[in-house]
């Protein structure tokens, strides 16, 4: 399954912004007439349940006492479920036409989990590691990976500057924690970009601390749609 793109990056790091431009710039390219901006697809509870079993076996298989820890965890059963429920929207998605996972791909909530919804990253750093590594190995990489990239501290600057904070259990946790957090998102979405260079993925990394140039972004529109289309 590689007809598909995926964004991955910090919360507030740009990544909308970035495909709101992006969205323009495809339109308008000859190579990008077939793709699509995917929206999350809806998965049937039995659709579900079934790449949830197929997800869970297969990191049993490569990592089998982190896949036991994980789901002594809270954090880590919810983690496992909302990875299983985004692979079966997006194995859905497949089969229809390339497509541009934005809030709907498998990698970004390995990022998402690790800013703002676990304290896994730092209290069982361990155990995080190895289910980074264990997802990354049984996850699908895409064909085209852009990583939106902002320093940890520009990214949580403007995530609180929108009204936003880390919560923990439903409280809000500590600047300190917070920094933790955003630097351990950081961490993950670098080990994310590792792991797609690795496997094959054409892989885009995007600064986002100063605005996106109306240049840089029309030519990586054509170049990923190139890419995306062909491996249709």
């Amino acid at each position: 399954m590689r007809d598909h793109m995926e964004l991955v990056g910090l919360p507030g790091a740009g990544k909308s912004t970035l495909v709101e431009f992006l969205t323009k710039a495809w339109a308008n390219a000859a190579e990008a007439e077939d793709l699509s901006i995917s929206s999350p697809e809806p998965v049937t509870p039995t659709e579900f349940r079934k790449t949830l079993i197929s997800l869970s076996a297969r990191l049993f298989f490569r990592a089998p006492g982190t896949t036991v820890s994980l789901f002594r965890e809270e954090d880590g059963k919810m983690l496992i479920r909302r990875l299983a429920y985004r692979l079966a929207g997006v194995q859905q998605r497949h089969i229809k036409s390339p497509a541009v996972h934005v809030n709907s791909g498998v990698l970004q909530p390995l990022v998402t989990f690790a800013t703002e919804d676990s304290d896994l990253t730092m209290d069982l750093s361990d155990l995080w590691h190895s289910t980074l590594n264990a997802s990354l190995a049984t996850l699908p990489p895409p064909a085209v990976l852009i990583y939106v990239s902002a320093p940890a501290p520009v990214a949580q600057a403007r995530f609180i500057a929108r009204g936003r904070r880390v919560t923990a259990w439903g409280k809000e946790v500590s600047d300190g924690r917070m920094t933790e957090r955003f630097k351990a998102g950081e961490a993950t979405c670098e080990r994310i970009r590792e792991n797609c260079e690795a496997r094959g993925s054409s892989v885009f990394v995007v600064d986002s601390s100063s605005p996106f140039e109306e240049a840089m972004v029309r030519d990586l529109a054509v170049t990923t749609s190139k890419i995306l289309c062909r491996e249709k």
